[in-house]
């Protein structure tokens, strides 16, 4: 089973006979525990009526702190990557991205009949070279996940720049996914491409997934592909509350903890024989074998929950986010791997 995203699925639990309580999920790239003010304004949040529509108080917010004008709100990044494709390209036309990145990118694309045209290259590459050469087929509409999913590795910066622009000139438009940007460079939370639409994420870095929130910079027009009350009560006020000062101080250095944890996992595994690609980030990838296989041997012999990678076309790989005081238990299931 290759599931389309990280977490944990009930039915599959249940059918193992698993209590989901008693599992270590390793799969999803959030950090672990959620700020207690920000699950407190999300549980105070008033449910007795409609959501403010404008999500005016998160956006205010939101551009204060990235000095943009143009904000718009949506019940996670993924829902504003598919309205970018609704927003930035019409049935027929071209979209690209990496094969080897985020799902949703060609999911959104192929659903909403565009033609999709995914950018090969060895999954520890950092050259955009390939994506550069791409932009000959004049695509409306260019996905980068920086940095990257699943390898956790940034796309150099400049070269990055080189390609919004060139695309920019051709009238091509790049949608930037810095979902995970934070945990790469939590001192750069506010870096924004200027000719792009910058998607970020709200939910991974605050580990409250369950709401989904995300916003975008760079078009307000955006909110036209988006349906009413984009952000629920919950999720705004979560939202609000996750941008408070106290709380993006103390999340830095959250995420420099976790970084450092998650190179000593791959310290462990690698003295243990096993492959981890280099990240930039909190998660990466391990080269396996069956990645399939040691997924459901994980979960079955050791309530265990890990991401095989072959959704985004790594049969070979799996992907894995550092749990602090857990990984000792992922290093002992994983043992020492025969050369």
């Amino acid at each position: 089973m290759a599931e389309a995203h990280g977490a944990l699925r009930p039915q599959e639990l249940a059918a193992l006979g698993i209590d989901p309580a008693q599992v270590l999920d390793f799969s999803s790239n959030c950090l672990v525990q959620a700020p207690a003010s920000v699950l407190a304004a999300a549980r105070a949040a008033p449910l007795e009526s409609y959501p403010d529509p404008d999500c005016s108080a998160l956006r205010a917010r939101i551009s204060a702190l990235w000095g943009q004008d143009s904000v718009v709100v949506g019940n996670g990044a993924a829902a504003l990557l598919w309205a970018c494709v609704s927003a930035y390209s019409r049935e027929g036309e071209l979209v690209l991205c990496h094969r080897h990145s985020f799902g949703e990118y060609a999911n959104a694309a192929l659903t909403q009949r565009r033609r999709v045209y995914c950018v090969q290259q060895a999954i520890a590459e950092r050259s955009l070279e390939p994506m550069y050469e791409a932009l000959q087929r004049r695509p409306a509409l260019v996905f980068i996940c920086q940095p990257n999913n699943p390898s956790g590795r940034l796309w150099p910066e400049q070269p990055l720049r080189e390609l919004i622009a060139q695309a920019r000139r051709q009238g091509s438009t790049v949608v930037v996914d810095h979902a995970y940007r934070v945990f790469a460079c939590p001192q750069q939370r506010f870096a924004h491409y200027d000719g792009a639409i910058n998607v970020y994420s709200m939910t991974k870095d605050f580990a409250v997934a369950g709401l989904r929130l995300g916003f975008a910079l760079g078009d307000t027009d955006l909110g036209r592909f988006l349906p009413p009350w984009s952000a629920s009560s919950a999720a705004q006020a979560a939202g609000v509350a996750a941008l408070s000062d106290t709380v993006l101080g103390a999340l830095e250095q959250r995420i420099l903890i976790a970084k450092a944890q998650q190179a000593q996992l791959w310290q462990s595994l690698r003295a243990n024989g096993h492959d981890c690609l280099d990240s930039d980030t909190h998660f990466g990838l391990i080269r396996v074998g069956d990645a399939d296989g040691l997924r459901a041997r994980l979960l079955r012999e050791h309530a265990i929950q890990v991401r095989s990678a072959r959704s985004f076309g790594l049969p070979d790989y799996i992907r894995v986010c550092t749990r602090a005081g857990d990984d000792a238990r992922l290093v002992a299931a994983l043992g020492r791997r025969e050369t």
